[in-house]
């Protein structure tokens, strides 16, 4: 029997979801200044070096999101599951050496408000907190928490802040922009084919202020302009979706993606249109 295309087309989609449903795969990848990309893929941390020799730098650590710090010290998380839920944070020094910053302790990093591994370029923390009344949190150093701005979204998706602070919230398919003095802005268009949560996932820019969005649903990454317009600047190959990205100082365009098996991999789109993957 024959299935008809646009049911097989309807089970990749249902399967592309659950998997990122049960995955929750990793979005975090920085670049730092000598060109070596960090990225993770929530079962270890790798370095794709400037001459492309790729290396584990942190191995058994499941982390979702990377921050490096001015000095090219690389932090993130080990999250662990079992009868209770437990976290601690880790530090890679430019030297490779490991370390816990903040050791093994019970629940979830944003029970604690702390520590973020949401930056922006000063290293001031960021978290959303979705209650009635909450909105974008921002913390400097041990300074108090103090709130951004006001959001009513009940089930959020992905934050990404800027290093200029701008934080960027996923709403369903569309983008809520909040800038560091706390005006909110609801970007215009709907970024992906359906509005699921995680329809969309991390958001970065580069040095000319264009957005760009890992849109998980469509298998897409796309470009927003400072003037609005809206553009598809790359596509994932079958079976893989983006979930995060950079791009880099040479303008190329690296694409973290996954796969329904929970794998994931670094696609580098050089600016002449050469691809290269890790």
């Amino acid at each position: 029997m024959r299935v008809p295309s646009a049911l097989v087309f309807a089970w990749a989609f249902v399967a592309q979801f659950a998997s990122l449903a049960m995955a929750h795969p990793a979005v975090g990848i920085v670049i730092d200044a000598s060109g070596a990309v960090f990225y993770s893929d929530t079962a270890q941390v790798w370095r794709i070096a400037p001459d492309g020799s790729r290396a584990v730098v942190v191995p058994n650590v499941h982390t979702h999101s990377l921050w490096l710090d001015p000095d090219g010290n690389l932090y993130g998380e080990h999250l662990a599951g079992g009868s209770v839920w437990t976290h601690r944070i880790w530090r890679r020094s430019p030297n490779g050496t490991v370390a816990d910053v903040i050791p093994t302790r019970n629940g979830f990093l944003d029970d604690y408000r702390d520590f973020s591994l949401i930056r922006d370029g000063r290293g001031a923390m960021y978290w959303f907190d979705n209650k009635p009344g909450g909105g974008i949190l921002r913390r400097f150093g041990t300074r108090p928490v103090e709130k951004v701005a006001t959001l009513n979204i009940a089930e959020s998706g992905w934050m990404s802040v800027l290093p200029d602070g701008t934080s960027i919230l996923v709403d369903h398919g569309f983008l809520v922009k909040v800038t560091p003095d706390g005006k909110v802005q609801r970007l215009p268009g709907q970024l992906a084919s359906v509005t699921e949560r995680y329809s969309l996932m991390s958001v970065w820019a580069d040095g000319h202020q264009n957005l760009y969005v890992a849109v998980y649903s469509d298998a897409a990454v796309r470009k927003i302009t400072p003037d609005g317009v809206l553009t598809t600047v790359a596509k994932s190959p079958v079976p893989w979706q983006p979930t995060g990205g950079l791009v880099s100082r040479d303008e190329a365009l690296w694409i973290l993606e996954t796969s329904p098996t929970n794998q994931q991999r670094v696609r580098k789109i050089a600016k002449d249109g050469r691809v290269q993957i890790f």
